[in-house]
């Protein structure tokens, strides 16, 4: 797996093994829940006898699409014949540090362990892992597809295409509508434009990947001209006037717009047809594709809307690594990676948004859908530092005849071979 950012959160993880049997023990082959936080549930983990041989499989499962990911970064286990040949300081806590598996994984999903022969008596398992929230499993983003009225939730890591809106195409005219996407992540809304001619006007959908069929569309009013690039920001949906350079701002509540907030050319006006607009994450710094029009180059460039510098990055376009993406639909995913996406060829690359240069233009997308516009997915944030310990026969003692514990949340697990 390829590491873009930082993984910031980490969470100590105990599993432990449940079932209907005398004193907690279980027979081979056992499957518990592995939780996070004491209570939430981010995989299993597997005991069986394979083959006469003792695995421990550990399996992280993270199935819900908007949910947070998790990975393996560390794993311990202790195979032992009772609960007191476990290693233990002095206050009955597992020592982790001497348990037999001692290992450290790079954000693994799955990992698999080997024990020598299965005991032929019964034996007790500690499972300890460590597990990070991470950015890297899913990269969610939104796409418009081309001369439909669907909007689609795209997955580009895992290769996953999910309808989230479907409708009456307002402009069913024109092949490039809907068009001009932008994506609010705090109010969960698309923001959305059609036209036949000019201006466009502006339309917001409630995505609802379970009822796409059902969703109500409303319409904001019209624009000051065609929207065929945009992007949401800070509130705001930004557009690009097409075959112009100027870029547009919409404030709401009440719908109102301002136009000619910066150029995207500098000091010299061109004609330029986008393409398409992403804000950085967390930023003021607007990058964009164009086209190109009437003889001029494509672009790629960034704008600072805060203080009006434009900065022209590359110039061209293409689909090898190294190449400008000037003439790609461009937004970020939820992982803040910029992707590109060529709606003739219905390719995908990766971009670097410094640069504006391809840097991969192998992602495993396998879908020819064709996009019109793409809008960037809510930035995926890890989570704070968690410890938690899973149900089963606790290591520490009940002192005060409560239920309470006088150590640790570490359990070891019972098998009844």
């Amino acid at each position: 797996m390829r590491e873009r950012i930082s993984l910031t959160a980490a969470a100590t993880v105990f599993a432990a093994l449940i079932g209907t049997y005398p004193a907690n023990a279980a027979p081979l082959p056992a499957t518990v829940d592995l939780l996070a936080g004491q209570f939430l549930d981010v995989g299993n983990v597997t005991i069986q006898d394979n083959g006469g041989i003792l695995e421990v499989i550990i399996q992280i499962d993270n199935p819900a699409p908007d949910d947070q990911d998790w990975c393996l970064q560390a794993v311990h286990i202790e195979v032992a014949d009772s609960e007191s040949n476990i290693p233990q300081n002095n206050k009955g806590n597992p020592k982790i540090g001497q348990f037999d598996v001692n290992d450290d994984v790079n954000c693994s999903t799955m990992e698999t362990y080997s024990f020598g022969p299965t005991p032929t008596g019964n034996f007790v398992v500690a499972v300890h892992t460590v597990v990070e929230a991470t950015c890297d499993l899913r990269a969610i983003l939104y796409g418009t597809l081309r001369a439909t009225g669907e909007i689609d939730k795209i997955d580009v890591i895992n290769d996953v295409v999910t309808p989230v809106a479907q409708f009456a195409d307002p402009a069913p005219g024109n092949e490039n509508s809907p068009n001009g996407l932008g994506y609010d992540p705090i109010n969960d809304l698309l923001y959305f434009s059609a036209t036949d001619g000019s201006p466009s006007d502006l339309y917001s959908v409630t995505p609802d990947e379970f009822s796409p069929g059902t969703v109500v569309i409303t319409n904001l009013g019209a624009l000051t001209g065609e929207s065929a690039g945009a992007t949401f920001n800070a509130g705001n949906y930004w557009y690009v006037l097409n075959e112009d350079d100027d870029l547009q701002q919409v404030t709401f509540g009440p719908f109102n717009e301002s136009t000619n907030r910066a150029s995207f050319s500098g000091a010299n006006l061109r004609t330029l047809r986008f393409g398409d607009i992403a804000f950085k994450p967390n930023s003021t710094v607007l990058v964009g594709s164009s086209l190109g029009s009437g003889g001029s180059t494509e672009l790629f460039f960034s704008l600072n809307t805060s203080d009006g510098t434009y900065t022209e990055l590359c110039s061209g376009g293409g689909s090898n690594i190294d190449d400008c993406a000037g003439s790609l639909q461009i937004s970020f995913g939820s992982n803040g990676v910029l992707y590109g996406h060529s709606t003739g060829g219905a390719e995908w690359f990766e971009i670097d948004p410094d640069t504006g240069l391809i840097t991969d233009n192998s992602l495993p997308i396998t879908s020819a859908a064709s996009f019109t516009d793409l809008a960037s997915g809510a930035l995926c944030v890890a989570n704070d530092q968690e410890t938690a310990w899973g149900a089963g026969t606790s290591f520490a003692s009940d002192t005060s005849g409560n239920g309470k514990r006088n150590g640790s949340w570490a359990t070891y697990i019972e098998i009844e071979n």
